[in-house]
Order: C-alpha cells, then sequence, then structure tokens
C-alpha cells in the first residue's frame, strides 16, 4: 500500500492555506481534477487536510507555483448592444446629414436612440461582469512533512489577486432639444447624455499562511482500509477595496482618439491598489476525513468553519467634502445605488461554512485512476458570485517517470448550470506540472450564431508549477 500512496504532483498556488472552496479561483492540478483526491495529485492536500497524509511519503515542496484565471459573463449581452446601439445610432446620423435637417424625424430617432440605449443598458448591468485573478505560492512552499509515528504537517505562503468589473444601470437620458440640432454641426450624443449609470470594481488582495496537519486514527481490517483525520488553519491577511466610475468617461475614453482609455484603465489600478495597505487579518479553519485503501478513497471535507469576515472600504459619506469632482461623483452615485439596493455602502462578506465529498477508484496500482467530488451546497465568491462546483476527472498516471501523466476533467458550477468547464492537465518527468481549462457552452460556440457564440465563453485559466517529492 505505501507504494501506491506516494504521490508526485504540483500543490495549487494558493497551497492548503486557500483550498479552492469557491472562495478563490482553481489552481496547479486542481483546475484539472478539482477538489478531488489522489495520492498522486499534489493538490489533494490543498483541498481536504486529511489528504497530506496520503499524498506524501516524506517530503514534498513546491519550486515555483503561479496561475492566472478569467471569467466573464454577458458577452452576448454586450455584442447585442454593440450592434443595436450602433444601427440606432447610424440612424440619428442619417437625418444629421440630411439635406434639409427634419427636426422633428431626428428627435424620433434620438429618442429611439435613447430607448434603446435604457434597454441594453439593463440587460449589460443584468448580466455582464469581467473576473481576472492571479495566484502565486512563495518558493519551496507548500512544505510537506510526513512521519509514520508523528504524522503529516503542512505549511504554506501564498498569495491570490483579483478584480472584478460590473455595470450598474440607471436611466439614461439624452438631453437633445430642436435648438440643438438647429446649431448644425456633428453632434456627439455624449455631450447630452445625462445618467448616474456607473462601472463598478472591486479588487482583492490575500496574504495567507497555513498550517495543517492530519494523521491516522483508526484500521478497518476487514477492508484493509485507514481512517486518516486532519485540520488546516490560515491566518489570511486581507485587503479589499470598491470603487464607482460613471459609464459616461468610460464610453468616452473607449470613442476618443488621443489615449483616454490608458488613463481610465491607469485609474482603476491606482484605486485597485490605493488601499492595499489597509489589511484586515482573519482566521479560517478547515477539517478533513478520509478512508482509503488500495482500491480507492472517501472523504469529507468542511471548509471555514469559523464563518471568517472580509471587509470592504465604505463608499459614501459627505460627498460635498471630497477634494476632486470625481471623488464627488463616485460618491453621489454610490449612494444614489445604495438608495435603490443596488449595492451595499458598507459591505462585509461573510464566507460561509461548506461541505465537500469526494472520491475516488484507482486501476492498476494508481495508474488510471477516477475522481470526482461534490460542493452539498452554494456559497458565493470572494465579490458575491454563487459557486457549487461538481467535478470529475480521469488521470493517467504510468509509474516510469519519463512517460508524461494526463488529466482530464470536466467541472459544473450548479449556480451557473448552462456552461462546462473542460480542463486538461500534463505533468513531465513526474516534476514539471501544467493545467489548463476553458469554461463554455459547446452549443453556442457550434451554433453559427454570432450572437450566441459570443456568449459562448465563460471563463478560462491556466497553471504551472514545478513539484519535489521524496
Amino acid at each position: 500500500m505505501r507504494r501506491l500512496l506516494i504521490g508526485l504532483g504540483v500543490s495549487l498556488a494558493a497551497a492548503s492555506a486557500t483550498a479552492t472552496n469557491g472562495l478563490y479561483m482553481p489552481s496547479g492540478t486542481g483546475v484539472t481534477a478539482g477538489s478531488a483526491s489522489n495520492a498522486k495529485l499534489g493538490t489533494a492536500s490543498s483541498y481536504n487536510p486529511a489528504a497530506t497524509y496520503f499524498s506524501t511519503n516524506r517530503a514534498r515542496f513546491s519550486l515555483f507555483n503561479a496561475g492566472v484565471g478569467l471569467e466573464l459573463g454577458g458577452g452576448q449581452e454586450l455584442y447585442d448592444a454593440g450592434i443595436e446601439l450602433q444601427e440606432r445610432l447610424e440612424a440619428v446620423q442619417t437625418q444629421l446629414d440630411a439635406e434639409n435637417l427634419d427636426a422633428g424625424a431626428t428627435l424620433g430617432a434620438v429618442s429611439d436612440f435613447e430607448e434603446s440605449l435604457n434597454t441594453q443598458l439593463e440587460a449589460i448591468g443584468n448580466n455582464f461582469y469581467v473576473q481576472p485573478g492571479v495566484s502565486l505560492s512563495l518558493p519551496f512552499l507548500p512544505l510537506q512533512l510526513r512521519s509514520q509515528r508523528l504524522g503529516a504537517f503542512s505549511v504554506s505562503v501564498s498569495s491570490y489577486t483579483a478584480a472584478k468589473l460590473d455595470v450598474l444601470h440607471d436611466e439614461a437620458v439624452l438631453d437633445i432639444d430642436v435648438a440643438d440640432l438647429a446649431d448644425g454641426g456633428d453632434i456627439d450624443p455624449l455631450d447630452f447624455l445625462r445618467t448616474t449609470s456607473s462601472v463598478y470594481a472591486k479588487a482583492g488582495q490575500l496574504f495567507n499562511v497555513g498550517l495543517g496537519y492530519s494523521r491516522p486514527v483508526y484500521e478497518i481490517d476487514r477492508f484493509n482500509s485507514q481512517v486518516v483525520v486532519g485540520g488546516r488553519g490560515t491566518l489570511v491577511a486581507n485587503s479589499l477595496t470598491k470603487h464607482l466610475y460613471p459609464v459616461k468617461d468610460f464610453v468616452a475614453a473607449v470613442a476618443s482618439e488621443d489615449g483616454d482609455v490608458d488613463e481610465v484603465i491607469a485609474k482603476l489600478q491606482d484605486d485597485g491598489l490605493s488601499t492595499l495597505d489597509a489589511f484586515n487579518y482573519n482566521f479560517a479553519l478547515d477539517l478533513g476525513v478520509m478512508v482509503m485503501n488500495e482500491r480507492g478513497h472517501l472523504g469529507f471535507t468542511a471548509y471555514n468553519l469559523n464563518a471568517p469576515k472580509y471587509e470592504f472600504n465604505a463608499l459614501g459619506g459627505d460627498c460635498a467634502a471630497l477634494d476632486t469632482e470625481l471623488k464627488q461623483t463616485e460618491c453621489y452615485h454610490a449612494e444614489f445605488f445604495a438608495s435603490i439596493g443596488d449595492i451595499s455602502l458598507a459591505e462585509v462578506h461573510r464566507v460561509n461554512p461548506l461541505l465537500t465529498v469526494d472520491g475516488g477508484v484507482q486501476f492498476f496500482r494508481n495508474q488510471v485512476a477516477l475522481a470526482a467530488s461534490a460542493d452539498l451546497w452554494e456559497i458565493n465568491d470572494l465579490f458575491g458570485r454563487p459557486k457549487q462546483l461538481v467535478s470529475g476527472a480521469l488521470l493517467l498516471q504510468p509509474n516510469f517517470f519519463a512517460i508524461p501523466s494526463l488529466r482530464f476533467g470536466l467541472q459544473k458550477n450548479l449556480a451557473d448550470i448552462n456552461y462546462t468547464n473542460y480542463s486538461m492537465g500534463l505533468s513531465l518527468f513526474r516534476v514539471v506540472q501544467i493545467d489548463a481549462s476553458l469554461a463554455a457552452n459547446l452549443g453556442n460556440v457550434l451554433s453559427g450564431d454570432e450572437s450566441e457564440m459570443a456568449g459562448a465563453v465563460r471563463g478560462a485559466s491556466v497553471s504551472a508549477g514545478f513539484d519535489i517529492s521524496f
């Protein structure tokens, strides 16, 4: 049995400190296998803390681990809005370019554009978001050590950085009258646009220091199995920030030929980084149990048993006292959207406890294995997106080190059932680990309809690392 329990793989970039329990994006071999366990997957101990005892022979550490991912929604709505608004804008321009300007017809075209703008903004506000993330572990960590007598220990230090952009919608008005049209010349609709619609940006930086321990507690002789229990405590230093930016300013930047888009992006980066020196500290507790023999395993993991809280910076307040017009505008917009219930000025995100079950069977001395895991209920990620993950994976893991190991995975978020996450991983010489995934709706991908194809992809991620075990 001992040889079957020796695994080589990469540990999560977020390491055992974070665990991809819906709060963080997956990384390492977890991109492909999810939170499923296997003795040859280093990520096993990053989920169920009891798995550390099975996935470590004497010692395991990572020379390097990093992952990057992007999740997005509302691509179809954004595409449809671009097509629709372009047509409406061309209708307005046709009236303006007429030899004899018909003010009534022109105002009618402007009214149609305004109506369409509100319809499309509402659709975008209800569906569109972009959420990138990056994870990174400290070199030579996580470190896992195992003793037959004392059990298995793990220590990890890692970081996770993420952001989310979406749109808050309010009525848009184009304040154009006959006098404006009579002046002649080109008319820029942005000059007459009145709206509090805003881009809502959130960003977070988390540093995690985790300590874990696991050991066998019971032998089931009849089934030649061991029962192992484990626990993990994680200190999380976190800085979370949020800001609002007028949609009108974003549209103007995109339409500009003077490079204003770069200025807007720089503003987003500056605001996102401006509060990263104001850290709060939390503690998260995870417990796990696993029953394993030579044929497979069954495990249960309870994440965030103490329901830690994460606090964002507060918006609103004495808007008139702020020192710049941009800050005042952000403040007033935040107060408005809070008054209609779209956002909270003072936001505290509580990470609710989550129970996950995972299991697997293995064949030919674990050279071929099937693994699966499932969250038993739904929780929200760091920015409030609902998650309930169900994963399955096929693992091809030859014992000869020169033959690459292959992983193929499928994953569903039951809170976003229309998309499936397709993933694949490769291990070279039992050291180099590369995993990638694509979340998509294949029906939309193959539909041939440009609108459906624009919303066919939900996200993608890639992770790479080097893992040493002996």
